[in-house]
Parts: C-alpha cells; sequence; structure tokens
C-alpha cells in the first residue's frame, strides 16, 4: 500500500515556490559544476524521502554538509586533473650534492661526463659596428698601337665640252659660232671614294687598382642564457689542498619498469577513467540526506 512522503524533488519544489534554492546554500570547490551536481542529486534521489522535514533546516544542513566535505571534494578535483603516462610505472627526480676533499697538490677543474641531454637556452646578442678606412689608388696606364691604313681611290671628274651656236636669219643650215671645252666643271658629274679606313692594333690599360686599408668589426658577439644536462654529474673546481670538491647529481628516471605488463596498466587506466566525480559526490550526499527505499 502506498503512502505519501517527503522526497528530495518535493522539498526543492516547495521551496522553488517560495523563490528559495533548497541547494543554496552549497559551496564547492572549483571545477565542480554546481548545476551538473544537483541534476544528477535529483535525478537518482529525487523520489526518496528525505530524514528531515523541515524544508529550511534541510536547506541548511545540506550547506554545513558541503563545507565539512569541501577538502576532499577539492582533492578529488586536483588528482583527477593530473598529467600522466598511463603506461609508466616509474617517476622519478633525483638531485643530492657530495662533498669531499680535493686531491694534495691538485689546481685545476674536474670533468665527469653522464648521460642524458643538454638543454639549450642561449640567446646570441650582436652589437657589432662595421667601420672602413678603405682608399682606392688607380696607377693605370693607357697604351695604344693602333696603325691606321687606308685603301680609298678617288674618282676624277670627267673634262665637258660647251658648244654655243649662232646663226644668220636666213641661214639654211647648221651654223657653229664657238665650241669650248671645260675640264671638271660639270656640276652634273660625281667625285666618289671608294674602299675602307681602319684602325689595326690594340688599346688597352696596364697597371694595378687596388683598395688600401682595412675594414673591421668592432664590438662584442655573446650568448646569454644557461646550459643544463638532464641526468649527468657536475663537478667543482679544486684549486689547493685545503678546497673541496663537490658533486651535484641529477636525474630524471621514468617508464615502465618491466614489472607490470602494459596491458595490466591500460586496463588500471580504464577503471580510473570510469571513476565519476559527481556519482561519487551523489553517493555522499544520498547516504546523508535520504532514506534509500524503493517501492
Amino acid at each position: 500500500m502506498s503512502h505519501s512522503k517527503l522526497t528530495l524533488i518535493g522539498m526543492a519544489s516547495y521551496l522553488a515556490s517560495e523563490g528559495v534554492d533548497l541547494f543554496g546554500d552549497m559551496t564547492l570547490p572549483e571545477g565542480i559544476d554546481k548545476d551538473l551536481l544537483v541534476n544528477t542529486f535529483l535525478q537518482r534521489g529525487g523520489e526518496f524521502e528525505v530524514i528531515y522535514s523541515d524544508p529550511y533546516f534541510l536547506k541548511t544542513q545540506i550547506g554545513y554538509w558541503s563545507r565539512k566535505c569541501n577538502r576532499t571534494f577539492e582533492k578529488w578535483v586536483y588528482v583527477l586533473n593530473q598529467d600522466y603516462e598511463p603506461l609508466y610505472n616509474l617517476d622519478v627526480f633525483e638531485e643530492w650534492d657530495e662533498e669531499h676533499n680535493s686531491l694534495k697538490n691538485f689546481n685545476g677543474s674536474i670533468a665527469r661526463i653522464g648521460g642524458g641531454k643538454d638543454i639549450n637556452n642561449l640567446t646570441q646578442t650582436n652589437d657589432l659596428t662595421r667601420t672602413d678606412d678603405l682608399t682606392r689608388t688607380n696607377d693605370l696606364t693607357r697604351t695604344d698601337d693602333l696603325t691606321r691604313t687606308d685603301d680609298l681611290t678617288t674618282a676624277t671628274n670627267t673634262d665637258v665640252t660647251t658648244e654655243n651656236t649662232r646663226s644668220a636669219m636666213d641661214a639654211a643650215t647648221y651654223q657653229p659660232y664657238t665650241k669650248e671645252q671645260v675640264t671638271g666643271s660639270d656640276n652634273d658629274n660625281t667625285v666618289t671614294n671608294t674602299g675602307t679606313v681602319e684602325n689595326t692594333g690594340t688599346v688597352k690599360d696596364t697597371g694595378t687598382v687596388k683598395d688600401t686599408g682595412t675594414v673591421k668589426d668592432t664590438g662584442t658577439v655573446k650568448n646569454t642564457g644557461d646550459v643544463t644536462r638532464e641526468n649527468h654529474e657536475t663537478v667543482g673546481t679544486a684549486n689547493s689542498e685545503d678546497s673541496r670538491l663537490t658533486d651535484s647529481h641529477r636525474s630524471h628516471r621514468y617508464g615502465n619498469q618491466g614489472i607490470t605488463m602494459s596491458q595490466q596498466m591500460y586496463m588500471e587506466e580504464i577503471k580510473v577513467q570510469r571513476w565519476n566525480l559527481y556519482d561519487n559526490i551523489t553517493d555522499l550526499f544520498l547516504q546523508e540526506f535520504v532514506i534509500p527505499i524503493y517501492e
């Protein structure tokens, strides 16, 4: 036989009608979606009967409960947000210093070479300025051994004969009057030069053209930054009998030690990813405030 009961949804609906949020006093760490969490509460336990009949008292107790569990929720969020390699079961950073007396009468430095890799963050700065005091000197001399040859032929003018006539009015035949011969005076005649004029030989410059002086860069080129080495040893310098030598060691060991198979670590990773933050917070909430009885 069914009976009436005060459910979580009923309490939330009643306060909402009064303009009050049942979960208004609940505080959560950063990284948890409050709306999603409240919806999970109502979805999984909304039909269960609450242990407190006074809705305002229930609202206050939910606020205290969230404050009590806040550190737990904060740690859960922190762990779930960590980055890691699922197939690594070793991730160890080691660093230590060893100090001991140096060798007697030893001056100089000792370098010990180890494995690992260098990390280089050097930055090169350049303040060079180029100065030029070059002077150009020229001692060229031009020599010319050209010879001009000419095989031109000039044509001569042809003599011109001019004849003048004069006849009487009653003359029946040609009557010559005067006849003159002019040498080379006819404008219709032409004078031409035939042949070629050419220069034979060479024109050349002898001597040298050279730049004397210097071109130089002044300033400095330097590297700023540092070079560090992972998983190696660095030693100090021994200068006298009383000095001490310090060895600094730093290493990072990571990967699969070979104790656990990769498939086993894969399955463990699947289990971790199936662990849901909102479901686990809801489990704590329902244990605290409702009577989980199904009818």
